[in-house]
């Protein structure tokens, strides 16, 4: 799952710079800040994960020590993110999206960390920390296909099925973090979609760009 995700992050964002280069936001320090950040972060998964199957479970410790440093900056540059695309194209759907997902990877990754030595619940937060996160680049890979961004939806909600597929085949019954990781895909969707572009959601955000 996490190079699956990892290959999703590089290669949706890379080929939709390459096929639609026109479309890319002015480089600015938060979007290489929330690059880096997010690139890194799913990559030093992946070795977490490695290096427990390895049995390397000191080394997994202490380098979890730098994914903190790594969540806490996807947290605040992925908020900045948020409003800065709202600013520039006025899209409060997507804005919505954006600081939902984000809150619902702290709200998981903070949880993995309580749970750190209950394996079995600890990497099941950390896998649905990051499903939380792939939109933006499901929606890169759509815009790279020539599709609507709404085509990488299913590409979401495989990353969710195969979580609790997994869980029910090899365990025959579905973890509370995976019943927590659904609930929270399940409820993301509804808040986006109902108010996504209500009148008081647009409101906010303007208000929030003027203040700031």
């Amino acid at each position: 799952m996490g190079l699956v995700m990892l290959a999703f992050v590089v290669g949706g964002f890379s080929a939709n710079a390459m096929v639609n280069p026109q479309a890319l936001p002015p480089v600015s320090a938060t979007i290489v800040v929330h690059a880096a950040s997010m690139v890194l972060w799913y990559s030093i998964f992946v070795l977490q994960a490695g290096l427990v199957r390895h049995g390397k479970t000191l080394t997994h410790t202490r380098l979890g020590m730098i994914s903190i440093v790594l969540a806490a900056s996807v947290v605040v540059s992925g908020f900045a993110i948020a409003a800065l695309g709202f600013e520039r194209t006025g899209d409060s759907v997507i804005a919505l999206a954006g600081f939902v997902n984000i809150t619902n990877f702290a709200v998981l990754y903070f949880l993995a960390l309580n749970h750190r030595r209950t394996p079995a619940i600890h990497k099941r937060l950390l896998v649905f920390g990051g499903i939380m996160m792939m939109p933006p680049a499901l929606t890169r890979v759509a815009r790279a296909a020539g599709l609507d961004d709404f085509a990488g939806l299913p590409l979401w909600i495989g990353l969710v099925v195969a979580v609790l597929v997994y869980d029910r085949v090899t365990n025959r019954s579905i973890t509370w973090a995976t019943c927590l990781g659904g609930a929270m895909f399940v409820c993301t969707l509804v808040i986006v979609l109902s108010f996504g572009d209500s009148s008081a959601w647009v409101n906010f955000l303007t208000a929030l760009l003027r203040d700031s």
